[in-house]
């Protein structure tokens, strides 16, 4: 058969098709509400399907990794923070949703339409809200430690040995907090990494002091003038920094913000700066 048809879908509570979700897609549907609007057409034993959704206070969790992984390869980052990108102020996330494919193969199964179909659209509304929310700074997506790919922001810069926010950063600092405004389900976590110009920097303002050098022949006489627990310190207060901006200048709740453990950044290009993740 062939022609044109139009499906419409109003307030259908997402548990009524997890069964479905959770066959095809390998994830589950916990809570939500789902209007859609369909128009399909069939000509020539294709499919060519577009779909507008909204989809209301949506809760999902993985059912199945194997079925779950090709979606989640395509979008390059965990569902739930590119989820969170896309949730707007009222929890509601609108996407696009194009199909296409033949209806008479029998080596391609709707699960494997519906997943690439599915994780094409997540990756490309992403793309789209984050040029929208953030189109001057940009992001990059990196890999932690664990391998699990995170949404890498561009440092926050500063002065070596000082802990004060420069006026760039703070510029810098209100785009972060318009996406934190415009996205409330984002969460970010901040990281200090200091480097061996901060270690200069403060040895520099001890000899200000009057700080004596170690003499000649202390056992301890070949450790650095500025021990690595006050090049920490700094990174930490470096984040505190940021977090008080954040918090103080823009009012955002310090509940979406965490910390990491501050390093010493030894790359021979290292800056002293605060990760910015997602």
């Amino acid at each position: 058969p062939e022609g044109d048809a139009v499906l419409q879908v109003r307030t259908l509570e997402l548990p009524v098709i997890s069964p479905y979700t959770q066959r095809y897609l390998g994830y589950a549907l916990t809570r939500g509400r789902l209007d859609a609007k369909v128009d399909a057409t069939v000509a020539a034993g294709q499919l060519t399907a577009d779909s507008q959704l909204k989809l209301s206070k949506l809760k999902m969790e993985v059912a199945d990794q194997d079925k779950a992984a090709p979606m989640q390869a395509q979008i390059d980052l965990p569902i739930n923070t590119a989820l969170s990108l896309l949730r707007d102020s009222d929890d509601i996330i609108a996407l696009s949703l194009p199909v296409s494919g033949p209806l008479d193969n029998p080596q391609i199964g709707i699960g494997q339409v519906i997943n690439k179909a599915l994780g094409k659209a997540l990756k490309a509304t992403v793309a789209t809200t984050l040029t929208a929310l953030f189109p001057v700074t940009g992001v990059l997506v990196v890999a932690n430690l664990a391998g699990t790919p995170k949404l890498k922001f561009n440092p926050v810069t500063f002065d070596p040995g000082q802990d004060a926010l420069p006026d760039a950063q703070t510029a810098y600092l209100d785009e972060v907090a318009a996406l934190l405004k415009a996205r409330p389900a984002v969460e970010l976590t901040f990281c200090g990494r200091v480097t061996e110009a901060d270690r200069e920097a403060l040895a520099g303002e001890d000899a200000e002091k009057g700080e004596k050098p170690k003499p000649a022949g202390d056992e301890k006489a070949a450790e650095p003038s500025v021990a690595d627990a006050a090049l920490l310190a700094l990174g930490d207060r470096r984040v505190n920094r940021v977090k008080r901006y954040l918090v103080d200048a823009h009012s955002l709740e310090p509940a979406r913000m965490f910390e990491c453990k501050s390093a010493i950044d030894t790359g021979t290009d290292a800056r002293p700066h605060v990760e910015v993740l997602m």
